[in-house]
């Protein structure tokens, strides 16, 4: 991951955001909240700028373990040079000293990716994110149909147990009924 990856959301990500499933920490919902598969890391950073950039880059990481986020670095693009270290410079202000921290800050790459094609890596993320949140709903649907279905069959199954329960007792009452008036009758004939 450097400073000019793109993410953008996964379908998992897209859902994330309404359904909470992965009890993500305040930060991580806000830095998934914020990845539009347009804005750079840098530009992402910037935008969350409260959070420490070591800290910042373990959140991505841990969005992008859980597929919550894809991570996109233009092509044909050299990675960005390492800060150089022990580049703290001294000036002197106005007869003090005076430290100079802009030469630990590393100089913004001259990009070899044409808009068009930026546009279109861009283009390609968002469309297989819309991809992967269409498939999410649909096996959502599904999975809600397989629910659906069980649940009729159970509902059937138990009007069908009751449906012969009822049939039962009621065979068992005329064959008891029967049996009541069989006796009856022999008592009578006995009687006679």
């Amino acid at each position: 991951m450097d400073n000019r990856s793109i993410f953008s959301k996964t379908g998992k990500g897209s859902l994330e955001i309404t359904k909470k499933a992965f009890k993500l920490s305040s930060e991580e919902r806000q830095a998934l909240i914020l990845v539009d598969g347009k804005s750079s890391f840098a530009e992402l950073q910037e935008k969350l700028s409260r959070i420490p950039p070591i800290k910042l880059r373990a959140i991505f990481e841990k969005l992008a373990e859980l597929e919550l986020i894809r991570e996109f670095v233009a092509k044909n693009d050299p990675p960005a040079a390492p800060p150089p270290s022990g580049a703290i410079s001294v000036h002197e202000i106005d007869g003090g000293s005076d430290l100079d921290f802009t030469a630990l800050a590393p100089a913004p790459a001259a990009s070899s990716v044409s808009p068009a094609e930026l546009l279109e890596q861009r283009r390609r993320a968002a469309l297989e994110a819309e991809e992967e949140a269409r498939k999410v709903r649909e096996e959502i649907q599904r999975k809600e149909a397989e629910r659906l279905r069980a649940e009729q069959e159970r509902k059937a199954a138990e009007e069908e147990a009751r449906r012969k329960a009822a049939e039962e007792a009621a065979r068992k009452a005329a064959e008891e009924e029967a049996r009541r008036k069989a006796a009856e009758e022999a008592a009578r004939k006995a009687a006679e």
